[in-house]
């Protein structure tokens, strides 16, 4: 698997999942200045972890000081991947979500659930 940083968080992608973002990134021109900025902050940060014989994920402490991993922390399950955040900012990001239902319904309705 593979964990890059996002956002004030962590992305955890299998590295299958990891491969296919890995090539889109890689098509784009390195003449865009965005594309270089992009590459920098999201390819830079990646790391490929793999389980212990615990079978545990040891998180390097780059990642988890970029996270504010501490003592309690947020898996969240995101279809494709998987989202690892410090529990107090994930709490503040779902309060700041839930004052935007009606973004959210648009949304939904556009994909035409």
């Amino acid at each position: 698997m593979v964990i890059t940083n996002w956002d004030g968080y962590l992305l955890v992608f299998p590295y299958d999942e990891w491969t296919i973002i890995e090539d889109k990134i890689f098509e784009q021109s390195i003449i865009r200045r965005e594309v270089r900025a992009f590459q920098r902050l999201f390819m830079s940060g990646a790391v490929d972890c793999t389980f212990d014989s615990q079978r545990r994920v040891l998180i390097p402490p780059s990642l988890r000081e970029y996270a504010s991993l501490e003592k309690d922390i947020v898996l969240a399950g995101m279809g494709r991947s998987i989202e690892i955040w410090n529990k107090d900012l994930f709490d503040t990001e779902i309060t700041q979500s839930g004052e935007n239902m009606e973004v959210f319904s648009d949304y939904m309705a556009d994909l035409g659930i």
